[in-house]
């Protein structure tokens, strides 16, 4: 084992145990710090590192999304059969149903912002 530097040393008794320990910034290597080198760092256009694991849960994810995707459709699709039928009887509210497939609506294109932004974000191959 190399023997420490004197500022090694000296750096190692002023530090308490108290002190919090960044290991993600500095490593020692040979009695001197060394910036710390991460793998898959960003690139200078500001997408970040891709992992396997990210891209297994970002499928995932989307699946569940185009679960609620279908189910949020099916709604739209009974409210306006339920408006239709009340029109048909002649006691159709135009006012009552409006802000419910409004909110619906926007469910719906809250999930395809989702999914479009997993899309860019994690590619299909």
């Amino acid at each position: 084992m190399p023997s420490r530097s004197s500022r090694a040393t000296s750096a190692r008794r002023e530090a308490s145990p108290l002190q919090a320990v960044h290991s993600g910034y500095f490593a020692l290597h040979g009695g001197t710090a060394a910036t710390a080198r991460i793998v898959d760092a960003p690139t200078r256009s500001g997408t970040r590192p891709t992992y396997p694991a990210d891209v297994a849960q970002s499928r995932l994810f989307a699946a569940l999304l185009l679960d609620e995707l279908d189910e949020l459709e099916g709604l739209v699709a009974a409210a306006e059969r339920r408006r239709r039928r009340r029109s048909a009887a002649g006691s159709d509210d135009p006012t009552a149903a409006s802000p419910a497939l409004a909110n619906l609506h926007e469910k719906i294109a809250d999930v395809r912002r989702l999914l479009d932004a997993l899309d860019a974000r994690f590619p299909q191959d």
